[in-house]
């Protein structure tokens, strides 16, 4: 894999400066218990189009060149993201949450394209998995599969991998 920014190795230990966000379960619950369904209980987005904020419950499952763009807000996904065969996720003023035990597969040429919001509680958080998902593949992009963004990706318990020939 290749990140394309400068790393600092060998750095201190910084505290968490995202540790106020959503600390408990409960806080996360109340966001989950507080979002629209724009798609219903057995919410999925699953073809191109464009998506209002809220919480779906049954994740993304995209590829064969589809493209989906989230319009400005917060979302949540209940089951895996998967990405693959060049599908587009794009979306500007967004921040996408993945729920416990969820993971963020981007993959066959797949990308993510994101922006997060610039103010309010979220301002500059991309993406942020639960604080109780310890996948070490939390957050995975390989197969071409690349992740572009401004901002935040917060894996607080998970890990991320960078494989093959993803890019982040």
């Amino acid at each position: 894999g290749m990140v394309q920014s400068p790393l600092n190795t060998g750095a201190g230990f910084l505290a968490d400066p995202l540790a106020d966000i959503l600390p408990t379960t409960s806080d996360w619950n109340s966001l989950k218990n507080s979002m629209p369904k724009p798609l219903g209980g057995n919410g999925k987005i699953a073809a191109s189009g464009s998506f209002a904020p809220g919480y779906y419950p049954k994740g993304i499952s995209i590829n064969n060149s589809q493209t989906v763009t989230l319009m400005p807000g917060s979302y949540m996904f209940g089951t895996d993201v998967t990405m693959q065969g060049q599908s587009l996720l794009t979306g500007n003023g967004v921040t996408v949450f993945v729920d416990d035990g969820v993971t963020v597969r981007v993959l066959g040429g797949a990308s993510i394209s994101l922006t997060p919001p610039a103010s309010g509680d979220f301002q500059g958080l991309v993406l942020m998995c639960h604080r109780k998902t310890t996948n070490n593949k939390a957050c995975s992009i390989g197969g071409n599969g690349g992740l572009s963004f401004q901002g935040s990706l917060y894996v607080p318990s998970g890990g991320m991998d960078l494989t093959g020939t993803g890019v982040a």
